[in-house]
């Protein structure tokens, strides 16, 4: 499937494109994302035992990386270091 661009609703660029393409750079995407917009705190929504991010990554940057996970039992398994949240 070819990537497509247009504009959504909002007037925003939107990019289309097949799912694997985005996994298979997520983590640099991600963090070139947070440099780019300059973001310094980041709540991860569905984290649990596995976040985006390595912590090494977090605290070489500064930053504050919230896990937010519903499941309490996937929080447990988050590893130490992180801040956790179960909501």
């Amino acid at each position: 499937m070819a990537n497509a661009i247009g504009r959504g609703a909002a007037g925003n660029w939107v990019q289309f494109g097949h799912s694997r393409d985005a996994f298979g750079n997520y983590e640099a995407k991600l963090k070139d994302l947070l440099q780019v917009n300059g973001c310094r705190s980041i709540c991860e929504v569905g984290g649990g035992a596995n976040p985006a991010l390595p912590l090494d990554y977090v605290s070489a940057h500064g930053l504050r990386y919230c896990v937010l996970d519903v499941a309490v039992e996937e929080l447990a398994k988050t590893p130490t270091g992180y801040e956790t949240i179960a909501a």
